[in-house]
């Protein structure tokens, strides 16, 4: 007789879990408190966000495209919340936000190749515009990610590669992420491993240091 694995559904809350740890929820909060010193300097990403009030917007599309699956810690309490691959590996997860006509819009997808290519193919960049002429999801797919490349900059691109390094490890996909900063005429990209902390649950029972010694073999 075969068996089914039970498992549970991925879910889209504990991106707005206010009570868990994020990177998008720490960089909201240094935006919001307008820090500005060290390594706690906002981002230009997250002051465009916070001061066009795009927080729900950008977590909505988190949500929706990067669901979380929790990973069982101590006592069988959430340690963690990641997001693996749709397709089993190399899945990221694209999103695009911008104004669009006074009205804030956020488009994206998670079945982007994971690292922008550093080819470059000159696309048109009136973004809103050409997502809405192109109709098959294939072709804006490749759209957007042509126009991500076009508009990264070799240190977005250096960084892009980390967070898919360090994704990779946690089998949990990257997050590529650009606004469209009409007013500044610049896009500012930014990007994260999908990844939320649980509860960190704890059980000192398992500190310990440990020693072995073994015969040599001959």
């Amino acid at each position: 007789m075969s068996k089914f694995i039970v498992y549970k559904q991925p879910s889209g809350k504990p991106w707005f879990d206010a009570s868990l740890t994020s990177y998008v929820r720490d960089e909201i909060s240094y935006a919001n408190e307008k820090i500005n010193h060290g390594y706690y300097k906002a981002h230009d990403f997250f002051k465009w966000i916070c001061s066009n009030k795009a927080e729900q917007a950008l977590l909505e599309g988190l949500a929706e495209l990067a669901p979380l699956f929790p990973l069982a810690s101590y006592y069988g309490l959430d340690g963690i919340w990641l997001s693996p691959p749709p397709s089993g590996s190399g899945n990221a997860v694209v999103i695009v936000i911008g104004n669009k006509n006074g009205k804030l819009r956020v488009v994206g997808g998670n079945y982007f190749n994971q690292v922008p290519n550093t080819y470059k193919k000159n696309v048109s960049n009136d973004f809103w515009g050409s997502v809405d002429s192109i109709k098959s999801d294939l072709e804006k797919t490749r759209y957007i990610s042509l126009y991500l490349q076009q508009n990264m900059s070799d240190e977005d691109n250096h960084f892009a590669r980390v967070i898919t390094e360090h994704s990779n490890i946690a089998h949990t996909m990257p997050v590529y992420i650009m606004v469209i900063d009409d007013d500044a005429k610049k896009n500012h990209f930014w990007g994260m491993p999908a990844i939320v902390s649980g509860r960190r649950p704890s059980d000192l029972n398992h500190e310990k240091i440990w020693e072995g010694t073994w015969q040599k073999a001959k």
